[in-house]
């Protein structure tokens, strides 16, 4: 039974050996549709190089001529190059149902796990507005301005509104935040207000004086 195509192309690789004169190897790696296919090989398409300096080349097998596992099986042929080197400018290899293509001297890219706009630069966890390179922050939106600036600043605080200029904290109800600046502090209910006399139960009351002139009995 004559060769066939594989079923596809998964990697295709090229490597430059400088010798005299230069040799291109070319490795591919391919799936076939079953099990027990043998003599991989990579058969060029043309006699001579094509004028754009394509190599063009075609992945074949020998099938199984028994009954074989109908599952998809990995396979690698390797082809040596040596003539018209100077000239090839990429290599193609095809397959039943694709084909591949890699430039020679064109590495291709490796893996990579980053995440999209992180391919430029090193890999970074920080929160999107920490990517100046200045000091790690927890801080939530608007407490960013740094913590050199926050050092300068006056700690945290736990003070109610109005209590942040540098006062003690304080207890008091509403009212009585001057610090006995307008008066003393109180705990009387609202509306109440203090005497102004605070001794008034302490002064004797002048007796009071009849129509007749006579003194009120005692």
């Amino acid at each position: 039974m004559a060769k066939m195509k594989i079923y596809a192309i998964v990697d295709l690789t090229l490597h430059l050996n400088k010798t005299n004169p230069p040799q291109l190897v070319v490795t591919a790696h391919g799936l076939t549709t079953s099990s027990d296919w043998s003599a991989p090989a990579l058969v060029p398409l043309e006699k001579t190089l094509s004028p754009d300096g394509i190599l063009d080349l075609e992945f074949v097998a020998q099938p199984p001529s028994e009954i074989s596992l109908p599952v998809l099986t990995p396979i690698c042929a390797v082809l040596v190059v040596e003539k018209d080197v100077e000239r090839i400018v990429a290599v193609r290899v095809f397959s039943r149902t694709n084909d591949m293509i890699r430039f020679l001297g064109v590495a291709g890219p490796g893996p990579t796990t980053l995440a999209i706009g992180e391919e430029a630069g090193g890999v970074t966890t920080m929160a999107t507005g920490e990517e100046d390179g200045g000091d790690l922050t927890t801080m939530a939106t608007g407490e960013e301005e740094g913590l050199a600036a926050q050092r300068s600043r006056a700690g945290p605080t736990t003070m109610a509104t109005g209590e942040e200029d540098g006062g003690g904290p304080t207890t008091m109800a509403t009212g009585e935040e001057d610090g006995g600046r307008q008066g003393a502090v109180t705990t009387l209910a609202l509306g109440r207000k203090a005497d102004p006399s605070p001794h008034w139960s302490s002064v004797r009351r002048a007796p009071p004086r009849l129509r007749s002139g006579k003194k009120a009995p005692r």
